[in-house]
């Protein structure tokens, strides 16, 4: 099984890279809105129904985005981060 890299937004104004193994699509941060980050995945031949997890690695505004957190957990799709991260992102995102 191959591992594909696909870098969806790299700077100050937002951060993404979808990380694929086999069938499982997952999300590292989400640093752009839901609907521009959705085109981006299209845009890679991917979608929504292919992320199976996030992986937030801090906590910079450049790396999530509120709208997106609600996006996800609509979708009931796991996001992990470290302890301290959860209680950040608790505080200013539901």
């Amino acid at each position: 099984m191959g591992l594909k890299l696909t870098v969806l937004a790299s700077g100050s104004s937002g951060n993404a890279t979808l990380v694929e193994a086999g069938e499982f699509g997952l999300l590292l941060d989400v640093g752009l809105g839901p609907r521009q980050l959705g085109a981006r995945l299209a845009d890679a031949g991917a979608s929504w129904d292919r992320v199976h997890a996030v992986l937030l690695t801090h906590t910079h505004s450049d790396h999530w985005d509120d709208a997106t957190l609600t996006h996800l957990w609509r979708r009931r799709t796991p996001l992990f981060c470290s302890r301290r991260h959860h209680q950040v992102l608790q505080s200013w995102s539901r």
